[in-house]
């Protein structure tokens, strides 16, 4: 399937999801796989029906000054569990949007400096509005709850580094020579150092504890996303996927989603 025919699809029948607060989506999976331009897109989709959105992301609470090459801590641990202001987001995004909650999603800003998240002006959603959210580590246990429908993009890790290093932030580079201690010259060296050192054995660490390509409720391959592929399907958390007119029940494992 077309990556238009996709979006399009994957939108309306998210757009049927009917809640009594606003739609908390999560776009998760490594880094590099897609997460925001798939955001993006879906924003647009979702405003082209008439919804308010508001967007969070993992970048907006990722301070890498928490890093600390001096513990005992394995680095990929630090990454996983220490260089995200997780309860920000859940503060600040996640419980306004959920069930009695007032709806004001703020605009969080990561304050390197002070080594903290602050909270700015805030989009006030109505109770059909949309929140997506998207970033890395955010399928665990303590986030789970918040989420109303979770999709999981999966990249192969050769691909994710190419892209990451294509598409790198500052505050990658900054993280990196942080993790160095010195300065590189070279930003593709320092790059692909916390690549190998950092970012993909917490990918690993986290895939290994909380498993989230089986938890997720819709896992797509995005290795080549102008065709994107659903791999599984929670079908017991929603059944939109499977409900369209005119289409057969699907076996969706290792099939074009909705071809």
């Amino acid at each position: 399937m077309e990556r238009a025919e996709f979006i399009d699809r994957l939108s309306q029948h998210l757009h049927q999801i009917k809640r009594h607060h606003p739609l908390r989506l999560l776009i998760s999976g490594a880094g590099a796989v897609g997460k925001t331009t798939l955001a993006s897109e879906l924003a647009g989709a979702f405003k082209a029906l008439g919804r308010s959105v508001a967007h969070a992301s993992i970048d907006d609470i990722y301070l890498p000054n928490r890093f600390n090459p001096q513990q005992e801590k394995p680095l990929k641990v630090q990454y996983i569990e220490d260089i995200f202001d997780y309860q920000s987001l859940i503060d600040k995004a996640l419980s306004p949007c959920g069930p009695n909650g007032h709806r004001r999603v703020h605009h969080l800003i990561p304050d390197t400096e002070h080594n903290q998240v602050r909270a700015e002006a805030y989009t006030q959603l109505p109770e059909d509005g949309v929140l997506i959210v998207e970033g890395v580590f955010l399928m665990q246990p303590s986030l789970q709850h918040h989420w109303d429908f979770t999709l999981w993009l999966d990249t192969p890790s050769e691909i994710r580094m190419q892209r990451g290093i294509q598409r790198a932030q500052d505050n990658d580079v900054y993280f990196a020579r942080h993790l160095l201690g010195h300065a590189v010259d070279n930003k593709q060296v320092a790059l692909q150092h916390i690549y190998q050192k950092v970012f993909a054995p917490a990918h690993r660490l986290f895939r290994y504890r909380y498993q989230p390509r089986q938890k997720v409720d819709c896992l797509v391959d995005h290795q080549n996303p102008e065709q994107p592929l659903i791999l599984n399907l929670n079908v017991a958390s929603n059944q939109l996927f499977v409900e369209l007119p005119g289409k057969d029940s699907l076996p969706l494992k290792q099939q074009e989603f909705l071809s």
